[in-house]
């Protein structure tokens, strides 16, 4: 499960904070969405993720390493 905003927001902001609830999948995957992402790493060490956008939308993927009990908080930053 992930938390973000509307789809037509993202252009708007400059960091987006997901928050991946579901510990147990390793790749995500956000459909439709099409904007430009300047980095995306992961908040409580500073990693990047790994990460891709194509026709389907955004993918990314979690390592176990990187994963939190919780909460495991990605910052992506996106152009205004």
């Amino acid at each position: 499960t992930y938390i973000l905003p509307d789809a037509n927001d993202f252009d708007a902001c400059k960091p987006v904070f997901l928050h991946i609830l579901d510990e147990t999948k390793d790749s995500y995957l956000i459909s439709g969405f099409s904007g430009k992402i300047r980095s995306m790493v992961f908040e409580s060490t500073g990693s990047k993720v790994d990460y891709a956008v194509n026709e389907f939308g955004l993918t990314f993927k979690i390592p176990e390493s990187e994963r939190e009990d919780i909460d495991t908080i990605i910052r992506m930053v996106v152009p205004q």
